[in-house]
């Protein structure tokens, strides 16, 4: 009896299998993403250099990428305690991300009435727009004032972000009313989070942008970024109110810096359509100073909570892909394990592992039989159930037949489920030896499913609950 292991991606070597694609799968306006071939339950973000402002690329700044996906991170590990986030892990300027499929809109928080692009609070209040979101502001607020309480403004997600509310989101069937109140509620609860973390750092955070996902399960998390420079809005507390009181305006750390160079030196600029506009020549010394703003804000929100200041590069490379991807599959994603009795049973084995791989799902194969090695058994046994005890999400197949011994040991033992999934010559072998896989003694909690591609669905409804 033939014992060994493999793994199957046995088509495919490690050297080339997570490789960078040449083109992202979606370009947005300041991330890529990439959907792994191999790993369908996940995607890549990647925060490149480039800059937006008022729905248009402005620039590049050396080095943004990995600040904002350090700051990133930082707020999504710091607030899954509110909603559940797709983070899995990072590499520099990547992100390791669970797949959702994305809502249509971008859920804005805002606490203080400001800014000067077109679905600001502070443009459309100007323009006794003041219902526009669906919110009643009261008269004689003041730009930069602080609200009573803070309010959603979402806008559609696209090119151009137009301003919408609760019931153009209702009716148009963009969310339910549960699904509406679920968000809302966990974005106003994000952002004073924020707010409140933000000023026992001297900060203000005035207003930020959510979005969110539903996953395979239906579930609602948190995805894209969260209180990045990019995405919100930060000024310096100690100064707010003199600078207001002196006819300033706030000292800002994130990308408005860059919104009043064009508003200066380009005044039509945003007003015009976005293939008139011209091309904008940010200098150096502003890119630089924004570089700065950005470092800074990251190294105060970070200070208390890490031994020291975050650190960062000025660039990523493609390795740093490679890298975050196959550290998943080899020590963290959720796993497939094969198993059968008898080298000769690989055919139907290789195509269980075929299906897995179909599906995104990371496997491994084992060859071991529980009536001639049942000592090997138990110690593969003991090695996989420490590797569960660490967190990772494990299915045992067991592509069994005969006299089925191995899927009611593993059922006994294994601390995650397990199918057996049986192999018959005809179906006067599935009528004599179905039941050595149907009746499984007490205690020996083992499932039963006759196709092999159903097996591997299962497997992967159970791995992603």
């Amino acid at each position: 009896m033939s014992s060994s292991t493999s793994d199957s991606s046995s088509n495919t070597t490690h050297d080339n299998m997570f490789n960078k694609p040449s083109e992202p799968n979606y370009v947005g306006k300041v991330r890529n993403v990439y959907y792994p071939k191999e790993l369908n339950s996940v995607i890549i973000l990647e925060h490149t250099d480039k800059l937006s402002a008022y729905d248009s690329h402005i620039c590049n700044v050396n080095g943004k990428g990995n600040l904002l996906n350090l700051t990133n991170v930082f707020w999504m590990n710091n607030t899954k305690h509110i909603v559940p986030n797709h983070y899995i892990s990072h590499d520099d300027s990547y992100i390791l991300a669970k797949k959702t499929n994305p809502i249509k809109i971008e859920f804005i928080v805002r606490g203080y009435i400001t800014g000067a692009s077109k679905t600001s609070l502070w443009t459309l209040y100007e323009e006794n727009r003041h219902g526009v979101y669906g919110i009643t502001l009261p008269e004689g607020l003041t730009k930069h004032q602080k609200l009573v309480e803070p309010v959603i403004t979402p806008t559609t997600k696209g090119d151009i972000d137009i301003p919408i509310d609760e019931n153009y989101i209702i009716n148009n069937n963009l969310l339910t009313k549960a699904q509406w109140d679920f968000i809302s509620s966990k974005a106003k609860a994000l952002y004073q989070f924020g707010y409140d973390y933000c000023l026992t750092k001297g900060l203000i955070l005035v207003d930020t942008k959510y979005e969110f996902g539903i996953d395979s399960n239906g579930h609602i998390m948190l995805i894209d970024e969260c209180h990045t420079c990019d995405s919100s809005r930060y000024w310096m507390a100690d100064t707010y109110q003199s600078n207001l009181d002196n006819g300033k305006d706030p000292q800002s750390i994130d990308k408005d810096q860059i919104r009043r160079y064009i508003n200066k030196e380009y005044p039509d600029f945003k007003n015009l359509p976005l293939l008139d506009r011209p091309d904008v020549i940010i200098p150096e010394e502003v890119k630089t100073q924004l570089f700065s703003s950005y470092a800074f804000l990251l190294n105060t929100l970070t200070s208390n909570l890490v031994s020291e200041p975050v650190k960062f590069t000025e660039s990523s490379n493609d390795s740093n892909y490679k890298s975050i991807l196959q550290n998943y599959y080899d020590n963290e994603a959720p796993r497939v394990i094969i198993m059968s009795g008898s080298i000769s049973d690989a055919p139907k084995v290789n195509k269980v592992a075929d299906f897995c791989r179909e599906n995104g799902l990371v496997s491994k194969i084992y060859y071991h039989s529980a009536h001639k090695e049942p000592k090997v058994v138990l110690e593969l046994i003991e090695q996989l159930n420490g590797q569960i005890a660490t967190g990772r999400k494990m299915v045992i197949i067991a592509v069994v037949g005969m006299s089925n011994a191995l899927g009611g040991v593993l059922g006994a033992n294994m601390l995650c489920p397990v199918i057996n999934c049986p192999m018959f010559a005809d179906r006067v072998d599935m009528m004599v030896n179905i039941h050595s896989n149907i009746q499984m003694p007490s205690r020996v909690p083992v499932a039963t499913i006759l196709s092999d591609r159903n097996a591997v669905l299962f497997a992967r409804k159970v791995l992603f609950l």
